[in-house]
């Protein structure tokens, strides 16, 4: 029995399917930075808020400003 052997072509990716893996990693990329940055945003708006309330409860509530106030104006 002779098992014919494959041809390149079939185990070559065409050039638009890897531009089009390509477009879809980066747009992956830019979703995920984006969502990180949110994220980002978030926490230091967060941050900010405990602070104040630290401040405002004379260390009763929140936590103090570990990493500074600089990031809360």
């Amino acid at each position: 029995m002779f098992i014919k052997p494959l041809n390149r072509n079939v185990l070559a990716m065409k050039r638009w399917q890897v531009i089009g893996l390509v477009l879809l990693a980066l747009v992956a990329f830019g979703l995920v930075g984006h969502m990180d940055a949110e994220e980002e945003e978030r926490q230091a708006e967060q941050y900010c808020d405990m602070v104040k309330l630290w401040k405002e409860s004379k260390g009763k509530a929140g936590w103090p400003a570990y990493d500074g106030e600089r990031i809360c104006k």
